[in-house]
């Protein structure tokens, strides 16, 4: 799987980290804390990562389901909260949120990145003490989408410099 990850500490980055595809398309993530840790001591992170959508979204009949895993399959982990974050494309509508066979609770959120007219549709899912062997289902998210919205961004910057050409002609024939 070609995937973006990020990884980083409260304070920066305390910790080393190493990624590594095998033979059956699973990574594997080794990640160390630079200092050690002492009784009691807590460290918290935030790790992220962007997919190809092949890999993960599936489309019928205008339907687009996105699946992947509930919580990270990290041995030895216990996480107090989870906050996981699924931007949809801008214009999508959020049908249903599943977490294995049951419909989720979530909260909706925009989130506006640059070029973005009415922002992206957030799906935001909160869960607390998660241990990977209790949290290893899978993530559903249905949404519909038009074609539209992936044109409209193009559309928008095509008018803009058609704008700016029309002007700078205007301006350069007045006497």
């Amino acid at each position: 799987i070609n995937a973006e990850y990020m990884g980083r500490d409260i304070i920066g980055n305390i910790s080393t980290s190493s990624i590594r595809s095998t033979s059956n398309k699973q990574i594997n993530v080794e990640l160390t804390q630079r200092y050690p840790m002492l009784g009691g001591w807590q460290s918290n992170f935030f790790w992220g990562y962007n997919l190809p959508l092949g890999s993960v979204l599936e489309n019928k009949d205008g339907l687009y389901r996105l699946t992947f895993s509930f919580a990270p399959h990290i041995k030895k982990l216990h996480s107090e909260s989870v906050e996981i974050e699924v931007r949809l494309p801008e214009g999508a509508s959020v049908v249903k949120v599943k977490i294995g066979k049951q419909t989720a609770p979530f909260e909706f959120k925009r989130t506006e990145l640059n070029l973005d007219v009415v922002g992206r549709p957030t799906v935001v899912l909160n869960a607390a003490n998660i241990v990977d062997p209790d949290h290893s289902e899978s993530l559903y998210v249905y949404y519909t989408f038009s074609v539209f919205w992936m044109l409209l961004e193009p559309l928008l910057i095509t008018t803009g410099f058609l704008f700016c050409f029309i002007i700078s002609m205007i301006y350069v024939r007045l006497p």
